[in-house]
């Protein structure tokens, strides 16, 4: 009789466990073709997005949340992780995620259709901040809009800290990043410096 129950209490937990770690989709992430669609899925104590196949629901890609479970707090990084924006190019090609703002965590995630499926355009904060030759604290990336060609506009803001005279001052950037060319900068310049 124990056997038996065990083997119940072992079937349920074996299925809460995969109904629990099913692939959640992100409001309004299907893109304009209606072919996939954006979901967030924990699996073994790691957060991901995933690009589904609409028909189907295959994970065509997958690229890792910046938020992500700390101890006692996992309920809370799934969730920033599933408040996040997708921004899909009219053509479906290209999508950008822009994850929820919280103090200035999160980031902009992008990837690119490929005749295999998908692949991530490396955009990093620390990297468009070295760009700019200033002396940043901390800062933030958020997804602004598609450019003309095979571009993407991004805004960086933060602070700044200017270690001679003691002092912070709030900075933000915008930056045109060449998808075609693996992110390279195409464009940047000052701006204004509050958040988009």
């Amino acid at each position: 009789m124990d056997r038996i129950k065990s083997t119940v209490i072992a079937l349920f937990l074996l299925f809460a466990v995969n109904v629990l770690a099913a692939p959640e989709s992100v409001s309004r992430s299907q893109s304009p073709d209606k072919h996939y669609r954006v979901s967030v899925e924990q699996t073994d104590g790691r957060i991901e997005y995933r690009i589904d196949a609409v028909a189907g629901g295959e994970a065509l890609f997958r690229l890792t949340s910046s938020y992500q479970p700390e101890k006692g707090e996992e309920d809370w990084a799934y969730k920033q992780s599933l408040d996040a924006e997708v921004h899909w190019r009219n053509d479906s090609r290209v999508v950008a995620i822009e994850e929820a703002n919280y103090r200035r965590m999160g980031t902009v995630l992008i990837a690119r259709r490929t005749a295999d499926g998908f692949s991530p355009i490396p955009v990093s904060a620390q990297f468009l901040m070295q760009a700019t030759h200033e002396p940043w604290d901390r800062g933030r990336l958020f997804f602004t809009g598609w450019g003309n060609a095979d571009s993407a506009i991004l805004y960086l803001g933060g602070r700044l800290y200017y270690q001679t005279e003691k002092r912070f001052e709030e900075s933000g950037w915008r930056f045109e990043i060449d998808l075609a060319q693996g992110g390279k900068i195409l464009q940047q310049k000052k701006g204004r410096n509050s958040l988009p």
